[in-house]
């Protein structure tokens, strides 16, 4: 008498690929271009004279990192020439074609900010150099050489105008990355409504944290003067975003531990044993 067996199949799209680094580095990196911005909006936008000195190193910063911010996503990826994929022909109901477009609306957004910022300077360079760097900076003049106090004064408020479009735009841009890890169902530590808001919090605590550490770094390295009512803001504004992180996340893990639903038979163990030197000792404790 034959048995019937089952047949098993091994198909080439099983193989499982484990996240590796440049999943943690990627969302790191944009909470470091959200932060930037909103430490330079604090000045543009709310009138914190005293960020002054470091508003123009904010934007620089924030466009340094947006610039590679997707990097580690296509370092990860096996073909990272399909990431074109994402802007050529875009999936309107897929969250990753929709960071597409809001990066590429963002990085206009502050390559603009920063064009209005620099532009007397551009011109100014433009007029005494020679050669190449003449028709360099000539370019990047876009043909407006107008700087006298009228224009300045546009100049001003259109960059209070992007400045102010930028702060929610910059929300969106790393919202969307605590969306896309908490829309992840499988993962019961990830899978809260808060994860948006807690990644946004991240990130301006990372940004605010990275301008005050390059400040002082390019003061001291430039032999120039570390403003201190500069530096105390930075670290009040620090002390208040990180106080806004700890605060969140130690109110989802309460809210898990007192449910003590099935979520919390996996996530309690998780925390205060596999992970618990780096979530609670560096995470929550040093970080």
């Amino acid at each position: 008498m034959m048995h019937e067996q089952g047949l098993n199949f091994l198909f080439p799209n099983d193989f499982h690929i484990m996240w590796s680094l440049m999943i943690a580095l990627y969302p790191y990196i944009t909470g470091l271009v959200a932060g930037a911005f909103i430490v330079s909006s604090l000045y543009h936008v709310f009138g914190r004279s005293e960020l002054k000195p470091v508003a123009r190193l904010s934007m620089v910063a924030s466009l340094s990192f947006l610039l590679v911010a997707t990097m580690p996503l296509l370092a990860h990826l096996g073909h990272p020439e399909r990431a074109l994929n994402i802007m050529l022909t875009p999936h309107f109901t897929s969250a990753m074609s929709a960071f597409g477009m809001i990066y590429g609306l963002y990085l206009i957004l502050v390559l603009v900010e920063i064009w209005l910022i620099y532009r007397v300077e551009i011109i100014e360079l433009a007029a005494r150099s020679r050669g190449f760097k003449r028709w360099f900076f000539a370019s990047l003049a876009l043909g407006v050489y107008d700087t006298s106090p009228a224009a300045r004064e546009v100049d001003r408020k259109a960059v209070v105008v992007l400045a102010g479009l930028g702060i929610p735009a910059a929300c969106i841009l790393h919202g969307y990355v605590g969306f896309m890890f908490g829309s992840v169902k499988a993962n019961a530590f990830w899978s809260t409504p808060l994860m948006p808001i807690i990644f946004l919090f991240s990130a301006v605590t990372s940004g605010v944290a990275m301008i005050l550490i390059l400040y002082e770094i390019l003061c001291k390295t430039g032999g120039r003067r570390i403003d201190g009512a500069c530096v105390q803001s930075l670290a009040q504004w620090l002390w208040l975003f990180a106080t806004v992180t700890v605060t969140l996340e130690v109110l989802e893990i309460v809210s898990l531990s007192y449910e003590q639903n099935e979520e919390w038979l996996i996530v309690g163990p998780l925390i205060f044993d596999k992970i618990a030197f780096s979530f609670i000792g560096i995470q929550m404790i040093f970080g």
